[in-house]
């Protein structure tokens, strides 16, 4: 049996939106539509490199028209502090951070918002079962196109250098 690798250590929750939208009647659970959009932030602590934070995102997606109007705006943010045995490889943390993390946080997440929404009129909100890969593989491609190139990142670094000297 494999040994687990990452531990999440603790979690909290650092924004929780969740309005209900007013219609002039109430809308029965199964017309309700939404549509989501997930994204992450990981950061490392520069004091140790076994530990990271990652802040999972979800948002409702009032751009994707649905069939039924949308009767909730979301906002959510749930943060959870994972560490790594002593000695784990690099390259498997950076998999497990951004494929285990999202995917304990979202489970966490889940049944928080399931909780919550349960009392509203329309009832609770089950968020959709995921493919994390298609989220992970959606925000690297978002943060390679909107990552300063190498030679600009360094022209950039050389100016304040230059300017902080004088």
């Amino acid at each position: 049996m494999n040994q687990l690798v990452i531990h999440l250590e603790e979690y909290f929750l650092e924004k929780v939106l969740v309005e209900r939208i007013r219609t002039n009647k109430t809308t029965a659970p199964e017309a309700i539509s939404l549509c989501f959009d997930y994204d992450y932030e990981i950061k490392r602590n520069p004091n140790d490199p076994y530990e990271f934070v990652l802040t999972f995102i979800v948002r409702d997606d009032p751009k994707i028209k649905t069939e039924n109007p949308q009767v909730y705006k979301l906002d959510l943010q749930i943060i959870g502090l994972f560490r790594f045995d002593e000695g784990t490889d690099e390259k498997q943390m950076q998999y497990l951070i951004r494929y285990n993390g999202c995917t304990i946080l979202y489970g966490i997440l889940r049944g928080m918002l399931a909780t919550i929404t349960g009392t509203f009129p329309e009832g609770a909100i089950r968020m959709p079962t995921i493919m994390v890969d298609e989220i992970v593989n959606k925000v690297e491609a978002e943060n390679k196109a909107t990552a300063p190139k190498k030679k600009a990142a360094k022209k950039v670094a050389k100016k304040r250098a230059t300017k902080s000297q004088k």
